[in-house]
């Protein structure tokens, strides 16, 4: 069965033969047992039916169990039934944005009425005129991963407008402090959730966001929560969660094997 894998190029290498070596492994090493594809397409029709427009989706676990792998996959779906998908993932890197972007004021980058604009920022931490005026390249780490949030959900309220939105971030809080990333959580689901004031509701994007943070889980209140973990090297060990049924496991697989259960 075919697993998903990144294709690298090896470089052969006497030194890094000679280091295998050191440690009983034959060069160059086996790569790392990945998820079989039927096992991760399963478990991403399973999410994308269950999470459902105005929710919010947390998928946790530990670094290289596959919550990127994923999170990208969910997104897939949401593309092929013919919904809009805003991508955050990197979102603390600027490689990939206009230099006049990266110059203009944090404020300049928003195409939202100045107002809600404004609203949204200060909601997620960004409100100090100091920093409205800032350009991204001026701002910190932890400042730069709430602008880029604050950006996607700006995006996701224009194009909601005329489809179903799935917004997802992969590593959201990672660049934070557990309070800031607390504190961020708690703000996007009040974006994402706003309490009932007597307005009729707006649609809603629903929200999946990856984390290897599980302390983030009381903060953003997830309406299903998916917690992937290695067990030991054999087992990948996949829960749902959701606040009506509660936890229940949904697929147990071996890495490299052939079934899910």
């Amino acid at each position: 069965m075919r697993k998903i894998r990144a294709k690298v190029a090896v470089v052969h290498s006497a030194r890094a033969a000679r280091a295998c070596a050191v440690f009983g492994v034959e060069y160059p090493p086996p790569p790392p047992p990945g998820w079989c594809a039927s096992t991760c397409f399963s478990l991403a029709q399973a999410i994308d039916s269950q999470v459902t427009d105005g929710q919010i989706a947390l998928i946790s676990g530990p670094s290289g169990c596959g919550k990127s792998t994923l999170l990208r996959s969910i997104a897939s779906l949401s593309k092929q039934a013919g919904g809009l998908h805003v991508d955050s993932t990197r979102i603390e890197s600027l490689d990939k944005m206009h230099r006049s972007d990266i110059d203009a004021p944090l404020v300049d980058l928003f195409t939202l009425e100045l107002d809600d604009a404004i609203r949204l920022l200060t909601r997620l931490g960004l409100g100090e005129p100091r920093l409205l005026a800032s350009p991204l390249r001026a701002l910190s780490e932890g400042q730069r991963h709430r602008a880029m949030v604050a950006m996607a959900l700006a995006r996701s309220a224009e194009r909601r407008r005329r489809s179903p939105v799935t917004l997802t971030i992969d590593e959201f809080g990672s660049v934070l402090d557990r309070l800031g990333a607390g504190l961020l959580a708690r703000a996007i689901r009040r974006v994402i959730q706003p309490s009932n004031d007597g307005h009729k509701p707006r649609a809603r994007p629903r929200l999946i966001v990856a984390t290897a943070h599980e302390d983030l889980r009381s903060s953003l209140r997830p309406d299903v929560h998916i917690r992937l973990s290695l067990a030991g090297l054999q087992h990948t060990v996949i829960s749902l969660a959701d606040s009506h049924s509660g936890e229940r496991t949904v697929l147990s697989t071996r890495l490299g094997g052939k079934g899910a259960t």
